[in-house]
């Protein structure tokens, strides 16, 4: 059930009501029977994910508050982590290590979310940085809350649990702003993402090497194409959530105008990135006494980043590579010439890095990869005429890119302050429409490309 499709709107609908017809006391366990519901949408089975794990955590962390002795306790926390990954592994990666087919059944949607969201349950609360749920139903509400259930933005619990318990009543100036960052999380899926994707799977799926002009459209389509995507996803995530008064973190934050990679990881996928950074990156900085250990620390994070998105060499290559460039930056932050160059030169560079690194990102494998890298560098003449088939989706990156700087959750929210909300409903019902007619003749929107993550 994507976002963007009529059943959503149904299944919202429908929840919108139940929501003002029952009691607020009550309200918690609607979200778990609608977010159920919305999980088990395409394969009821798989409810058994959340729910299992939301179950498993709920007794772990009792049996981490009874160990004796902080050793003890690290123990039954590690054993813990060690349970809530199991699944993922099993589901995610045991086919990759092991170079054969043995699981034979798709990929439970959300199952890396799920557990990134309970390990940052265990551990915040064997920290003491969040008292443990004592309620199973309220843990299961912040689990499987359905905006963020299937691809994040990936919650501790201090950030949603407490919004859940006070059952916040949104002014008319918030569903207003929630209304209009849902609309901005739709234009960029529908408008952006949906239109460019046939061409960058164009360029992707011919078997023989591309040229020089294909290579070169992939490398700037694609980057659009992923950021509108994904970013959509969350707009509309933070959108669904707001409407109740539900405060989510921003997930993107105009990584594009990064002028550093170590800039772009805090600007992309930032709850993934920021949830790397406290629950690997800083233990094992402050684990290990090593000269040289926060370069390795950094390279180990950014390559188990990469293959968390996927079960493929593709996904760790391009992991390590930005591990790399995180490191190489380090070394060199202290020289003088990278801070002379002017800022929009260092934009320009990161955004060609970053570009290059999802290279490995869309390509079915490494060979592909490098089949796309030998045409951008052996250059092979095109003309003016071989560019005008893609003018389309040329003029969709371009739009996304142009107005880049103003695609923030603040940008939005102070344009709903300040705007007549009757031109303001006229804007969004256009873009509706619009962001409607091009899902119908397309025939349907595709499915989020974070949903394989």
């Amino acid at each position: 059930m994507l976002f963007c499709s009529s059943s959503f709107f149904v299944f919202f609908v429908a929840f919108l009501f139940l929501w003002y017809a029952t009691p607020k006391k009550w309200h918690h366990w609607l979200i778990i029977i609608a977010s159920l519901y919305f999980y088990g949408y395409w394969n009821w089975y798989y409810t058994v994910i959340p729910v299992g794990l939301t179950l498993g955590g709920f007794f772990a962390v009792t049996w981490i508050g009874n160990a004796t002795g902080p050793q003890n306790k690290k123990l039954r926390l590690g054993l813990c982590i060690a349970g809530m990954l199991t699944p993922l592994f099993i589901f995610k990666y045991l086919n990759f290590f092991l170079q054969r087919e043995i699981i034979t059944i798709g990929l439970p949607l959300g199952i890396s979310y799920i557990t990134f969201t309970l390990i940052a349950y265990l551990i915040d609360v064997a920290k003491k940085d969040y008292a443990a749920e004592k309620r199973f139903s309220w843990l299961l509400a912040y689990v499987t809350y359905f905006p963020q259930l299937i691809a994040g933005p990936i919650l501790r619990p201090r950030e949603l649990l407490p919004q859940l318990k006070q059952n916040l009543q949104p002014t008319n100036l918030v569903r207003w702003q929630a209304i209009t960052i849902f609309t901005a999380g739709l234009v960029k899926k529908l408008i952006f993402a949906d239109q460019i994707k046939p061409f960058v799977d164009g360029i992707y799926s011919v078997k023989e090497t591309p040229d020089t002009l294909q290579a070169l459209l992939g490398f700037y389509l694609f980057p659009a194409q992923i950021y509108c995507d994904f970013s959509g996803y969350t707009d509309m995530a933070i959108g669904l959530a707001l409407f109740f008064g539900i405060q989510l973190p921003m997930n993107f934050n105009r990584p594009y105008l990064s002028s550093s990679t170590t800039e772009v990881w805090r600007r992309w996928q930032m709850t993934l990135s920021f949830w790397l950074r406290d629950y690997l990156y800083i233990p094992i900085v402050k684990r290990y006494n090593y000269k040289y250990i926060k370069p390795l620390a950094k390279l180990i994070t950014l390559t188990l980043c990469g293959l968390w998105h996927g079960a493929n060499w593709t996904y760790v290559v391009w992991g390590a590579f930005n591990g790399i460039l995180l490191i190489v930056e380090s070394l060199f932050k202290n020289t003088p010439w990278p801070r002379r160059l002017p800022n929009p030169i260092k934009i320009l560079i990161t955004f060609h890095l970053f570009a290059f690194g999802v290279i490995f990102v869309r390509s079915t494998n490494i060979d592909q990869a490098w089949d796309i890298i030998r045409s951008l560098v052996f250059w092979q003449s095109f003309t003016a005429g071989d560019v005008l088939p893609y003018a389309y989706p040329l003029m969709l990156c371009s739009l996304t890119y142009f107005f880049h700087h103003w695609d923030c959750m603040d940008c939005l929210k102070g344009l709903v302050e300040r705007s007549n909300r009757f031109l303001l409903t006229a804007c969004l019902s256009v873009l509706w429409f619009l962001a409607v007619i091009l899902n119908v003749l397309g025939g349907g929107s595709s499915k989020f490309i974070y949903f394989d993550f």
